[in-house]
């Protein structure tokens, strides 16, 4: 147990001599640390739906990535890449969601398919709502 303690702090002061983020935890599916966005967790209908207004930390630990700012004129949008496998039923894609007041607010999602358009989904807020192309989704579509 001792051992695995001064390995993780040793991995630590590694990842963060070269910049890297403690939560890009994505040797599975890029093996990139400095790649913050990248995450190797599916975007699944109910792994989306888990984001509904939960803290920064807790979207990071869920991604287990710490994600980028979309542009600096929205320092309250977030950007993902999930990479987790390939193939047919992979739910890789991009998710940005919005953080306001350290809870997220804003979640969209656009997974890849193989043929066709992506599987979209979208929570908003403010709006109080949501939407999902997620086959087999009780949601109302969003295309």
């Amino acid at each position: 147990m001792l051992g695995s303690a001064r390995a993780t702090i040793a991995l630590a002061a590694f990842l963060l001599s070269i910049g890297a983020s403690m939560a890009a935890d994505n040797a599975a599916c890029w093996g990139d640390p400095s790649m913050e966005q990248m995450s190797c967790t599916e975007l699944t209908e109910r792994f989306l739906s888990r984001l509904k207004n939960v803290s920064r930390a807790r979207l990071v630990a869920l991604m287990k990535a710490e994600g980028v700012h979309l542009d600096k004129d929205r320092p309250k949008s977030w950007h993902f890449i999930s990479n987790a496998k390939r193939g047919a039923g992979a739910y890789t894609g991009n998710l940005n969601v919005t953080i306001e007041g350290d809870r997220v607010v804003l979640v969209r999602a656009m997974i890849d398919v193989d043929h066709g358009r992506p599987i979209e989904y979208v929570w908003n807020a403010a709006l109080q709502a949501e939407c999902s192309d997620f086959p087999k989704s009780h949601l109302p579509r969003c295309n």
